[in-house]
């Protein structure tokens, strides 16, 4: 029995005699677990915020015909795009993928795809990578555009939307394309007028698609030739 207690007060006089030495440094961390426990959380939940953030869609402000800015509750519970976005939505889309342009061919064509809707991004891209049948010296479309040392300028003359509906819009277009070649600056150019018609699609607006658009169906139809005809001789 005296054995027991000498072995238990030997312990408990070691075991003072350890925190009497290392004391501070065993309460300091204690402190520190507490804390680092204490920063993870505070970091998961504010992880958690940012991922239901991202959730949100982004604050869009529609902008009348006069440049006033209008605040709208719930924008995103409507299904119905302003004029003025579509026409910009479809602007930035043609000049990335119908301004032709022989030294920026891939990247404008990469530029379009952001543009499109998946669907139509294959077609776009059999069609870019189809061989011509009426030419099928010069392959496809790609190997004709790099290989004509060409680049072409729009003017839209007028963006019409035809149809709204909750999922699709259609948009009907007229211009003009002006096609220059690289090789002889003085050389007039080939001018054509032009129609387009155009299926959009309505997504939710995220951070890449703001305009809440892609484009599901472009068609392309030639109203006339308009090219001068010195050119016309010229090339004659």
């Amino acid at each position: 029995m005296s054995l027991f207690k000498s072995k238990a007060k030997t312990s408990e006089r070691d075991s003072r005699s350890y925190y009497e030495v290392f004391g501070d440094t065993v309460t300091l961390l204690n402190t520190f677990k507490i804390v680092a426990i204490i920063l993870t959380l505070i970091i998961l939940f504010q992880a958690f915020l940012i991922l239901k953030a991202q959730e949100k869609p982004p604050l869009v402000i529609p902008v009348d015909s006069l440049g006033r800015a209008r605040v709208i509750e719930n924008y995103e519970t409507t299904d119905k795009r302003d004029d003025i976005q579509i026409q910009a939505f479809v602007r930035e889309f043609m000049e990335t993928y119908t301004a032709w342009d022989s030294k920026f061919v891939e990247l404008n064509f990469a530029k379009a795809l952001n543009y499109m809707h998946s669907e139509f991004q294959k077609r776009a891209q059999a069609e870019l990578m189809q061989t011509d049948a009426n030419d099928p010296e010069h392959g496809s479309l790609l190997e004709k555009l790099r290989s004509q040392k060409i680049y072409s300028k729009l003017e839209i003359q007028e963006i019409r939307v035809e149809k709204d509906s909750p999922q699709w819009v259609k948009v009907w277009v007229a211009g003009i394309r002006r096609v220059y070649s690289y090789l002889d600056s003085s050389y007039p150019p080939a001018e054509t007028i032009f129609n387009a018609y155009i299926t959009l699609a309505k997504v939710p607006r995220t951070k890449t698609e703001p305009y809440g658009l892609l484009v599901y169906d472009y068609r392309e139809h030639l109203v006339k030739d308009i090219t001068s005809r010195e050119e016309k001789t010229h090339e004659l």
